[in-house]
């Protein structure tokens, strides 16, 4: 499986800078399927609801981490309904995550989404000031504010077609769609096995960024915006546009 494209940064530059910007390409549109599970694009934050027969807990990237399976999860939950069980699990466990943020923030927290890999804005704008050409800073650009999906699968096949796909964007996963006839629908060990390998590739694609290899604390949030503006302005003429 390839993951097509993966970027978990904030979506809204406007506030950021003016030059030219392509955007990332797109993922390839997603071939039909076994899975018929349809994509929820709805945030998962705003849904109350769980299921009754799987509960999940998911880390600051918004990615489930453990599992708890009903122990008649497989008499009750018929192979259709596993995709949308699972995804209504995960939409409770994240809007339980970010409750539990919110109340040690003091209902308040710093970023639309708690992830890991959201940086704050002032650690942004010192990565892009550190940055020491325009391909880089082009690059880290695309990694910190780029909006993009992305899908994963598992190890297990059926007639070489993966048993479970998992689909997301940079903030949430969106769907998880799984073969009801694959054998695993009854067996919370396979499932669970196969959505941590989903959730390991998606992990691994997330951007990893350095820290600061410099001393910026003698300078103000607006003065690091101003700093910023200059040094791309740099960059730019550095390379003859």
């Amino acid at each position: 499986m390839t993951i097509n494209y993966v970027n978990f940064g904030r979506s809204n530059n406007d506030d950021w800078e003016d030059e030219p910007y392509t955007a990332p390409k797109q993922p390839a549109p997603m071939p039909a399927q076994k899975p018929s599970m349809p994509q929820d694009t709805t945030s998962p934050a705003g849904n109350k609801g769980g299921s009754s027969y799987v509960s999940m807990e998911v880390d600051n990237g918004l990615l489930p981490v453990r599992f708890e399976f009903n122990p008649q999860w497989q008499f009750y939950v018929s192979p259709n309904e596993v995709g949308r069980e699972l995804y209504q699990a995960y939409r409770d466990a994240v809007n339980r995550h970010i409750t539990r943020l919110s109340e040690a923030a003091g209902g308040k927290l710093g970023v639309d989404y708690p992830h890991s890999h959201f940086l704050p804005r002032r650690q942004q704008l010192i990565l892009l000031l550190e940055a020491e050409t325009w391909e880089e800073y082009s690059h880290l650009k695309d990694e910190l504010f780029a909006s993009a999906r992305y899908r994963a699968h598992g190890q297990a096949t059926d007639n070489d077609e993966p048993v479970m796909i998992i689909s997301g964007d940079r903030e949430a996963i969106r769907a998880i769609h799984v073969w009801q006839q694959w054998w695993g629908c009854a067996d919370p060990l396979a499932l669970e096995a196969e959505i941590l390998t989903c959730v390991a590739k998606i992990r691994s694609a997330q951007p990893k960024f350095v820290s600061a290899q410099r001393d910026w604390s003698r300078y103000t949030d607006d003065q690091l915006f101003e700093l910023k503006n200059q040094h791309r302005r740099r960059l730019i003429e550095s390379t003859g546009q």
